[in-house]
């Protein structure tokens, strides 16, 4: 029992260790990422756009970091579509990093991600239409109040 026990506690302090390991070069790998995407950003507003970003990725000495997180360029570029919300070929530098490390970790957590992106994507269209309508009734009350203030006033004067 005493033999088990010393086994199983090296295995878990192994574990433990790996994953103490993995996630150092994850931050490091996140890090590089970030500053590498930063380099894109020539006015420091802290956000890029869709060309600068491919630009910088297409690079070959920036491959690399393309390979640790197991992306191509496609599932950047389509990532960047899924977060280029506003439509405006911009998106936030934090945002996309993100994304692209989330993609990166295993399908299933891409998939995940995507459908998260595609949701966040669909409810600020839907506010905006929330938006649009709330403003066009909110004309269409005034007309209507103005209108019914015009016909009781004419109804006066009979």
């Amino acid at each position: 029992a005493l033999f088990v026990d010393m086994v199983r506690f090296t295995s878990l302090r192994d574990h433990d260790i790996q994953v103490t390991q993995r996630e150092q070069k994850d931050r490091e790998l996140a890090d590089g990422l970030k500053q590498l995407v930063q380099s894109a950003d020539r006015q420091k507003t802290g956000r890029v756009s869709r060309d600068a970003v491919m630009r910088v990725l297409s690079k070959k000495e920036n491959n690399k970091i393309l390979k640790e997180l197991g992306l191509e360029l496609d599932m950047v570029k389509s990532l960047f579509a899924l977060l280029d919300i506003e439509e405006r070929n911009r998106v936030g530098i934090d945002e996309l990093c993100y994304g692209m490390m989330n993609m990166s970790a295993d399908s299933h957590f891409a998939r995940n991600s995507m459908l998260m992106f595609q949701s966040k994507r669909t409810l600020d269209k839907l506010d905006f239409i929330a938006r649009i309508v709330g403003n066009k009734f909110h004309k269409l009350e005034k007309l209507i109040i103005a209108s019914s203030s015009c016909r009781d006033a004419s109804h006066m004067d009979c």
